[in-house]
């Protein structure tokens, strides 16, 4: 008798991606993991699912993967790291003009530095 295996769920956020294509560059960048079974990337929140077994090679793998494909890794939901789309709607508020705002991922890159 098999011993039940149970899958796992991970929620990461990604960016660079313009259109379908890119959505499907990121899944089968994701697929090719050792250890995840599926992964779903939702173009219009920038949300990635990932599904893999309780044996996987983790997160930093999965960044590799999708850098390496041409895309951004922004951050595993749950962890402490700050939303860029919050970030920019706080400077927003602050009185930035919206077309001088720089783009997700030069907000992403500084609030890693900070």
């Amino acid at each position: 008798m098999k011993p039940h295996t149970t899958s796992q769920k991970q929620l990461f956020q990604s960016g660079g991606m313009t259109c379908a294509a890119c959505v499907r560059r990121v899944e089968l960048a994701l697929k090719a993991v050792d250890g995840v079974k599926d992964a779903v990337v939702n173009l219009t929140t920038a949300r990635a699912t990932v599904i893999h077994g309780p044996k996987w090679v983790g997160v930093e793998v999965l960044k590799k993967s999708v850098s390496d494909a041409g895309y951004e890794f922004l951050g595993v939901f749950g962890t402490t790291q700050e939303d860029p789309a919050e970030a920019a709607r706080a400077l927003v508020e602050k009185g930035w003009p919206a077309k001088s705002l720089p783009t997700v991922r030069t907000i992403s890159n500084i609030l890693r530095n900070l």
